[in-house]
């Protein structure tokens, strides 16, 4: 069973290279994590802060192509962001512009 890791990653347009530096993982092993369930739970955590979904989000097998927008952390109010939040934020931005 897949989970949503592709999906949600293509959806935010974030290269496979972009989010393994962002998880301090190597690309291979993101790689592995977009095909399987089995996902450590402190890694799950990162990544559902990363993508700005519940890791609930992360494991399920949504059948259609796309995911509610909606519910993705860029979209939540700028009230919902914290200061670190934000100084994270454009941390990933700017590194997103270096690797895309």
């Amino acid at each position: 069973m897949m989970n949503s890791l592709k999906r949600l990653r293509e959806q935010q347009s974030l290269s496979i290279e972009f989010i393994a530096r962002m998880l301090e993982i190597s690309v291979e092993e993101y790689k592995g994590y977009e095909n399987q369930d089995n996902i450590e739970s402190e890694l799950l955590e990162k990544m559902a802060k990363l993508f700005g979904v519940e890791t609930t989000d992360i494991l399920s097998n949504h059948s259609s192509d796309t995911l509610d927008v909606s519910s993705l952390g860029f979209a939540r109010s700028n009230s919902d962001i914290t200061a670190k939040d934000k100084k994270a934020i454009e941390i990933l931005l700017n590194l997103q512009r270096v690797f895309n």
